[in-house]
């Protein structure tokens, strides 16, 4: 049987592990643009060195990292540039959306909330599409995963049930044990789960730089490019670089595969064929292969913001020796809002050092400034409702996209919501500044799918519950393109755990 896959991110990543851990010979297709030399070298040598040997310059660049000038992390360093390119030529309202467009994709960037969802929490996918926990244990398989059994258990099945190897700060296990005082029914609060090395007897363990944000410069954060580089050693793999999958067919149950690379279009016929494109990439290659033109298409998101907060830390100002990443997370549900709504909590990291000019002041001032950043926390929220955010997304007959952002309700949303997470938070000593809460720009949000969702519903705007397009046998649509609905949390997990599920019910089909 000839197999492909299409694309290396996340969900590549999920069809590749089941098809390497079942011995399957297969070809990968991917554009395989990775960071420039410079950013390589940068990785190379901080990694290279212990933290307190860093010089000034490579800080320089690392410090540089954060914008908050467009409300986004930009999580530039050693991960592609790519990402942040511009897909359309025609947009309204300056819609953009950033796509993933690099080996490994998304995954250079991603760090945590690696939550296994329970179908409480997908509440709206239809039941058979729902994973199982034996999805998400084999997609990680071969991956360090961190996590510690608490509250969240019901929302979020534990998965290795191994108490965290996470060296938390001290302020951390404080606000931590604050959060359990005012866990009800339809508020929970936990630890965050994460596929991050805190194992501190292997090379690539995290060694608490400070600069977590920035993507690791030890490579303890995940990262399915240097897996999937790994996987391109093995005799069954053959990896095809610089491919850009254009459409699709079949021809008596044969898929014929549209791939162009430097201009020159060339056909690929297999068997099965699985397509994690992205899912900007994947709704624009589905609509060119049904013809879907001047059809609006919708792209749903989960909207996204930061709350800064003030809290009375009187804990020692620990930075730079700790992990950044947050610890603590909650979730919620309110009676006018039908999803969970994920939150969590980040203690003094590089990026609020940056945004008040830490790193440019002289030492004397430092210890003063100190003593007042610790106190400054930030709560960032997703809210993951389908019918209120979303691009509308157009396939024009010559092959130019138009895309138009669409925002239901956005401002009443955002500040009942902004409302409860203060009003909550209050309880336990937290004071919110809701004056300088920045709503993540619309054009840089990165919980994008649900163009094409799995249903049992049959027809040209719907996937079956195998991630099949309408009429298609074996043409897999595997990212988050398919997802009947977007969560308020775990979604890049949930790519993954996806992937080999349809990459698996497929198989076992034949």
């Amino acid at each position: 049987m000839k197999i492909a896959v299409i694309g290396t991110g996340l969900s590549g990543y999920g069809a590749i592990q089941y098809l390497i851990q079942n011995n399957l010979e297969f070809d990968i297709y991917d554009v395989g643009e990775r960071e420039n030399l410079e950013i390589q070298d940068l990785k190379k040598r901080l990694k290279n060195s212990d933290t307190k040997f860093w010089k000034k310059e490579d800080i320089s660049l690392l410090k540089s990292f954060s914008n908050f000038k467009n409300k986004i992390i930009r999580k530039k360093y050693f991960g592609s540039e790519y990402i942040y390119k511009n897909l359309s030529s025609s947009s309204k309202n300056n819609a953009y959306i950033p796509y993933s467009h690099a080996l490994g994709g998304y995954s250079n960037v991603w760090s945590a909330n690696a939550f296994a969802l329970d179908k409480k929490i997908l509440n709206d996918w239809p039941e058979e599409s729902i994973l199982n926990l034996n999805d998400y244990n084999e997609v990680i398989k071969n991956v360090e995963y961190d996590e510690e059994s608490n509250d969240f258990k019901n929302l979020f099945p534990n998965l290795k049930s191994e108490k965290s190897k996470k060296k938390n700060s001290e302020i951390s296990e404080y606000v931590f044990n604050k959060l359990k005082k005012i866990n009800s029914k339809n508020f929970l609060s936990g630890k965050i789960r994460s596929l991050i090395n805190y194992n501190d007897k292997t090379k690539n363990s995290c060694n608490y730089c400070g600069f977590c944000f920035t993507g690791c410069a030890y490579g303890s954060i995940f990262n399915t490019k240097d897996e999937i580089l790994n996987f391109l050693n093995k005799k069954n793999v053959n990896f095809f670089n610089s491919f850009e999958l254009i459409s699709f067919k079949e021809i008596n149950e044969k898929v014929h595969l549209s791939l162009k690379k430097k201009g020159e279009v060339h056909i690929k016929v297999y068997d099965k064929v699985f397509i994690g494109a992205g899912a900007v990439n994947t709704t624009k290659i589905i609509a060119k292969s049904l013809s879907l033109y001047d059809k609006e298409l919708k792209i749903k998101y989960a909207l996204s913001f930061v709350i800064p907060v003030l809290f009375n830390n009187k804990f020692k100002f620990k930075w730079p020796n700790l992990n950044t990443l947050p610890s603590n997370a909650f979730v919620f549900k309110k009676d006018d809002l039908k999803n969970w709504i994920y939150g969590h909590i980040s203690e003094t990291n590089e990026l609020i050092l940056n945004y008040f000019k830490y790193f440019k002041i002289d030492s004397f001032l430092k210890k003063f400034l100190s003593s007042l950043i610790k106190k400054f926390f930030t709560v960032q929220i997703q809210v993951g409702f389908n019918e209120k955010f979303y691009y509308s997304f157009i396939l024009k007959k010559n092959h130019s996209i138009e895309i138009e952002r669409k925002t239901l309700e956005l401002k009443s949303i955002s500040k009942n919501i902004e409302k409860f997470v203060s009003d909550r938070l209050s309880k336990i000593g937290f004071i919110t500044i809701p004056f300088f809460t920045k709503i993540t720009s619309l054009d840089d949000n990165y919980y994008l799918g649900s163009s094409f969702p799995m249903s049992k519903t049959k027809n040209n705007y719907n996937l079956d519950l195998i991630g099949r397009p309408f009429g298609f046998r074996n043409t897999h649509i595997i990212d988050s393109t398919s997802f009947p609905s977007i969560p308020s949390v775990g979604f890049g997990f949930l790519c993954m755990a996806n992937s080999y599920r349809i990459t698996k019910s497929s198989l076992r089909s034949v």
